[in-house]
C-alpha cells in the first residue's frame, strides 16, 4: 500500500507540470517527481514528500507505514514589525541561552543586506533541530512578504512519538503547534504567539516544473527576444528556435 501510495504522490507531481527522474538514496531506489519521491530498499519502500504535497497526504503516508523517521511541523507567521525584528528578538533568547549553557549546541544565525535571516538551532544530526527563518526571502513569493517559518524537524524515535501524538488529535493544522512550541521553549527560545498576535499564513501552491520554465521564458528570454525582433531579425529569431514548421501547422 505504501508503495502504491508514492507512485500515486509521484504521478499526482507529474501531472502538475513536474518532471519525473530517477532517485537513489539511503539504498533505496525509485522515482522522484516535485515534491514526491519513493523507492525499494533492503528494508522495504521508503516514501518521502514535502511542501503542501507533506500537509495533504501525512496522515495516510503515517497511517501506512510501519516506520517514520522524520517529520518535520511547522508555523508560519506574518510579523508586525518584520523578519528582521523578529529574529533578532529570538537570536538574542537563542544565544543568552547557549551562553548560560554552553555544553549545547552553538546556535547559528545568517544574515543578509537586510538583516538577519535564518536561526538554526541544534544539530541536524540528532533526533531535534530546528530553524526560523525569513519566509519571504527563502521563497521570493509575494505570498510571503514579512512572514516567517518557525520549523521544528524531529527524526528515530522522537518522529515516532510525535506522528502518533498528532494522530491521535483532530484532523488540523493547530495540532502541531504545541510541537513546535515546545520545541523552541526547550531552547528557551518563545514565540510569544499569542503576544504578538501573529496571523497564520498558509501555504500556496509550489511551482512546477513547468511553470518555472515558462517563468522563466516570460523573464529571461522574452526580452532578448522582443529586442531581436523590434531590431529587425523576426526571421532570424524564428529560424533560430526552430519555429518556422511550427508556425506552417498554425497558419494551416
Amino acid at each position: 500500500m505504501l508503495y502504491e501510495l508514492g507512485e500515486e504522490l509521484v504521478a499526482s507531481e507529474i501531472s502538475c507540470g513536474n518532471e519525473v527522474h530517477k532517485w537513489q538514496g539511503l539504498g533505496y531506489h525509485g522515482r522522484y517527481a516535485g515534491s514526491a519521491s519513493f523507492g525499494v530498499g533492503p528494508q522495504g519502500v521508503l516514501v518521502r514528500a514535502s511542501s503542501g504535497l507533506a500537509s495533504e497526504n501525512w496522515r495516510r503516508l503515517a497511517q501506512w507505514s510501519t516506520n517514520v523517521t522524520r517529520i518535520d511541523v511547522q508555523v508560519t507567521l506574518l510579523t508586525r514589525h518584520g523578519p528582521d525584528a523578529y529574529l533578532q528578538k529570538r537570536w538574542a533568547e537563542a544565544r543568552q541561552n547557549w551562553l548560560d549553557h554552553q555544553h549545547l549546541k552553538e546556535p547559528r544565525l545568517r544574515s543578509g543586506v537586510n538583516g538577519a535571516e535564518t536561526i538554526e538551532l541544534g544539530s541536524r544530526t540528532s533526533e531535534r533541530c530546528g530553524r526560523i527563518y525569513d519566509k519571504g526571502k527563502e521563497t521570493k513569493l509575494d505570498h510571503y512578504r514579512n512572514c516567517v517559518r518557525c520549523e521544528a524537524e524531529f527524526k528515530g524515535k522522537v518522529a515516532k512519538a510525535v506522528t502518533a501524538d498528532i494522530l491521535r488529535k483532530p484532523d488540523t493544522s493547530v495540532s502541531v503547534i504545541p510541537h513546535v512550541l515546545g520545541f523552541f521553549r526547550k531552547q528557551r527560545v518563545f514565540l510569544d504567539l499569542a503576544k504578538h498576535e501573529p496571523t497564520f499564513v498558509k501555504g500556496c501552491p509550489k511551482i512546477s516544473d513547468r511553470a518555472k520554465k515558462l517563468l522563466y521564458l516570460q523573464k529571461s528570454i522574452r526580452p532578448l527576444v522582443l529586442n531581436l525582433i523590434n531590431g529587425g531579425d523576426a526571421q532570424e529569431v524564428v529560424e533560430a528556435l526552430g519555429l518556422r514548421q511550427w508556425l506552417n501547422r498554425v497558419g494551416e
